[in-house]
């Protein structure tokens, strides 16, 4: 392990440690409930009063678990079938300037059924295969939902072990929050980051540029950064690049490459505070987060030994290539590495 890995290492343990921790005050002071007030309300209040108004939701009602399941449920279908919708129409819809066709009912299907649940299995080339509508308006917003979903079950399982009341809150209102909240502004903060880094953000078709050593290459462009904020902060899949996070567009420095992996950790860890705040236990958090980071720590410590030793099966000439020095070439095309990539994958 090199010097570098331990300083990146280091770093993000340490930034975690101080962002998590306020991150957990601020959803618990957002999702305690009770008529009180919570952060951001002359901002985010408006807006969320506006959307219960559209959607007719009496915010101050709260529900059993049965019908909270059944509204999980019942937006978890609806937006499956308007995702697939959108994927098998994308031929014939606006942005889309490489003329993607619409996906095959059994691709569709499997997209859509994937990012709305959250596993987001990618089984296509992002930067052909799906267009900028589809990327925007389908799939980006599948992942927005899906991390909400996510958050507001959490939420309701809180609640649940509090046991305070027998109902575990408004799906719709937690729904709501989370993404006006947390997951839109987190997401805009960290575009602004990323674009600032060199990261794709554009509507542009693909240009054709001459190459230094003869011939031409295609460079794709699209809403990579807003897309690559939320796949991250939610814990989800997909890229607008078939390569994901080892595409120079979509993590081009060594910065990059650091922030999206805060981007993965800081929230898990945050919801874990939350937790300890919400049911007045903090020691209870304080427990589930130690075994949390021991886990961490022991899986990325084995995985940073096993990346730097490489695979002796393969010729050292390999790793070499890869601009390694051990025998194996491990971090060739890898999507995060320890902050070393092959700056041709």
């Amino acid at each position: 392990m090199t010097p570098s890995g331990w300083e990146q290492l280091l770093f993000i343990v340490a930034v975690t440690a101080v962002i998590a921790p306020l991150l957990g005050r601020y959803l618990a002071a957002t999702f305690r409930g009770g008529g009180g007030k919570a952060p951001g309300d002359r901002v985010f209040l408006p807006i969320e009063r506006l959307v219960y108004r559209g959607l007719r939701i009496d915010e101050d009602s709260s529900w059993s678990w049965r019908g909270y399941a059944l509204a999980v449920l019942a937006f978890g279908f609806v937006s499956t079938l308007l995702l697939y919708l959108i994927l098998r129409l994308q031929g014939v819809l606006p942005l889309n300037p490489a003329h993607a066709p619409g996906m095959s009912p059994l691709l569709a299907f499997n997209t859509a059924v994937s990012f709305i649940t959250g596993t987001n299995w990618q089984a296509y080339e992002g930067e052909v295969q799906a267009s900028y509508l589809a990327d925007m308006a389908g799939l980006v917003v599948a992942q927005f939902t899906a991390a909400a979903i996510g958050l507001s079950v959490a939420l309701a399982v809180v609640r649940g072990v509090a046991g305070s009341a027998r109902t575990i809150g408004n799906f719709w209102v937690d729904l709501t929050r989370s993404l006006v909240r947390v997951f839109i502004p987190l997401s805009i903060l960290g575009a602004l980051v990323l674009v600032g880094q060199g990261v794709v953000q554009n509507f542009s078709s693909f240009r054709t540029a001459s190459a230094i050593a003869g011939g031409t290459q295609t460079i794709p462009g699209g809403p990579v950064a807003s897309m690559e904020v939320i796949k991250l902060l939610g814990t989800n899949g997909g890229s607008s690049y078939g390569a994901g996070g080892a595409h120079p567009f979509e993590n081009p420095t060594g910065f990059t490459n650091m922030f999206d992996l805060l981007l993965v950790i800081v929230l898990p860890f945050a919801i874990v505070f939350m937790f300890g705040r919400l049911i007045g236990r903090p020691r209870q958090a304080y427990a589930i987060i130690a075994v949390m980071a021991v886990i961490f720590l022991g899986h990325t410590l084995v995985s940073m030994q096993a990346e730097t030793h490489g695979n002796g099966l393969l010729p050292a000439s390999v790793s070499q290539a890869a601009g390694g020095s051990s025998p194996g070439g491990n971090m060739e095309g890898r999507k995060y590495g320890s902050g070393r990539r092959d700056p041709r994958s």
